[in-house]
């Protein structure tokens, strides 16, 4: 399944990397969905491709998803 999502904010951490938080644009979605620690999501950028890329944040808060990237 392919849910879009809005990147809500972005966290330098160092040179070249950085922390994007974001949050599935459907309601619905952003309510359901879980995680647990070390889990991960395929991130995909229109017309650049496809990543896996760790899930970084709180699992207490799914509403707002967090991943680091270098």
């Amino acid at each position: 399944m392919i849910y879009p999502a809005r990147i809500t904010a972005r966290r330098i951490e160092t040179a070249g990397v950085y922390t994007f938080t974001m949050r599935f644009v459907d309601k619905d979605v952003r309510r359901a969905f879980s995680f647990k620690a070390g889990q991960f999501n395929m991130l995909y950028a229109f017309g650049v491709g496809e990543v896996p890329i760790s899930i970084v944040s709180d699992p207490g808060d799914p509403e707002n998803l967090e991943h680091t990237i270098r």
